[in-house]
């Protein structure tokens, strides 16, 4: 998008990008208001790549005037003066808030956090990635102002650590059904099993990179309601067997299942790796129903350890992915495994042993799916 262009997505949404905020009443809005109303029909606004703080204020100062009624507010690379700038605005355009996304917001901290909590009543969902500046204590004043939230996203906030955990449990707990606390690696297996512990409606969990996983702690987290989860994201943890077998235990009903290393510098020892056993000893206590498995550089996992994983799941699985393991795929069986998966839609093969040239029976059998192959 060229900078100080608005953009409408669609009759209800719209992007900002920097300069020019007298763009707003422009013909490209007219779609979005309601003759009935009198009011800006518009649920999702944008703001991206630095726009200005007096631009942003400017613009939320106009919808509010307009009357439009946000449902969404998503901040996308924008650099805050400073950490009250919202009380600057209008509050009765956040009352209907019921998802806020900020991915590298600078200068957002736990002023903003408060201010979220008085004026955001209705929020159900908070994303608040690469954010280094808010605290336990902005947590907490969300967790007590907005009660129905229900999607918490700390992705790369590597500052917080287990006071953070200790709030979220707190007063989250009841709540939460989504939480992403990827790279959170300051937090320790004690305040990570007690706080999830907490966390009694949580189906989808990411603690990639995080290194406070064990299998006395995951265990401790979900033995109570580890059944009602249906996504963990486990990348860039240092898996072993054990540690494999004790989620599969507790969590025997996972839908989506992330393994393996994925990150560019990530290595895990060969100590602390997991191996067929672990995936067999897996398979053994659950996991029956994944509809999403995407593993990565797990060099201890055959190809036959990859074929009893599809063929296990062989009714449910619709996504698969496997990286940077030359072997899994070489001698075809893994691509025949795959192609008796009926619901397939993609799939994902990169540094597999695996060539475009290879999967003529797998694209014969599912024409409509989406393959990308990489040698």
């Amino acid at each position: 998008m060229k900078a100080g262009s608005v953009e409408a997505l669609s009759d209800t949404s719209m992007v900002l990008s920097p300069n020019d905020v007298q763009l707003l009443p422009a013909p490209t809005v007219a779609k979005a208001f309601d003759p009935a109303t009198g009011s800006l029909n518009l649920h999702s606004f944008r703001f991206e790549n630095h726009v200005a703080t007096a631009t942003l204020v400017d613009a939320l100062k106009i919808l509010h005037g307009q009357g439009s009624k946000l449902k969404a507010l998503i901040l996308d690379n924008v650099k805050l003066v400073r950490d009250e700038v919202f009380y600057e605005a209008p509050q009765g355009i956040f009352s209907d808030l019921e998802s806020i996304s900020w991915n590298a917001v600078q200068g957002l901290g736990d002023k903003t956090l408060e201010f979220l909590a008085v004026n955001c009543p209705r929020l159900h969902s908070l994303c608040m990635s690469f954010c280094t500046r808010i605290s336990e204590k902005g947590l907490e004043k969300v967790g007590k102002g907005c009660p129905a939230l229900a999607t918490l996203i700390l992705r790369n906030c590597n500052q917080l650590g287990d006071a953070a955990l200790t709030v979220i449990g707190e007063t989250m707990g009841k709540t939460l059904t989504t939480l992403n606390m990827e790279c959170l690696s300051r937090v320790t297996p004690g305040a990570f099993a007690k706080s999830i512990k907490q966390c009694v409606l949580l189906r989808e969990l990411h603690v990639r990179s995080c290194v406070c996983l064990t299998v006395e702690s995951v265990i401790g987290a979900f033995e109570a309601h580890g059944d009602a989860l249906r996504a963990l994201d486990m990348s860039d943890v240092a898996c072993d067997n054990d540690l494999l077998g004790a989620v599969a235990t507790v969590c025997p009903n996972l839908e989506r299942l992330w393994l393996g290393a994925v990150g560019v510098a990530m290595c895990i020892p060969a100590s602390h790796a997991v191996s067929d056993v672990g995936l067999e000893t897996a398979l053994g206590m659950g996991w029956k129903g994944l509809k999403d498995v995407r593993i990565a550089r797990l060099d201890s996992v055959t190809e036959a350890a990859l074929v009893l994983l599809v063929d296990a799941n062989r009714a449910s699985l619709e996504e698969f992915e496997v990286a940077a393991m030359p072997h899994a795929g070489k001698a075809g069986h893994l691509l025949s495994a795959l192609a008796k998966c009926t619901r397939l839609r993609i799939v994902n093969l990169f540094n597999a042993g695996v060539v475009e040239g290879d999967c003529g029976e797998l694209q014969a059998v599912l024409p409509n799916l989406v393959l990308n192959v990489t040698p």
